[in-house]
């Protein structure tokens, strides 16, 4: 008996003698038997097509248009700050 002769009793398709599962259909074994493949794609969702990636941007993340604290004002005049004068000291000004 050879490689060959072992096929998968769902999709008839050649597997190892040793293979827990089939790489055609899915289809493992288990308990000696072979059991039927699930359709599972690792989040539960049957199909995007009526996914809106925008709107689950918009959703997730917001639009992006939000204003500034106090805080960041001062931190980023701070390095505006620091850099003219990084500036002005490297070019002797």
């Amino acid at each position: 008996m050879n490689a060959a002769d072992f096929k998968c009793p769902q999709c008839d398709a050649g597997v190892s003698p040793n293979a827990q599962g089939c790489h055609a259909c899915g289809a493992r074994k288990g308990e000696g038997r072979w059991l039927r493949s699930e359709i599972y794609d690792g989040i539960g969702v049957d199909g995007d097509d009526d996914f809106d990636y925008d709107e689950f941007i918009e959703t997730e993340f917001g639009s992006g248009q939000r204003r500034k604290t106090t805080k960041e004002k001062f931190w980023w005049a701070v390095a505006v700050l620091m850099l003219l004068v990084f500036v002005g000291f490297v070019t002797g000004c």
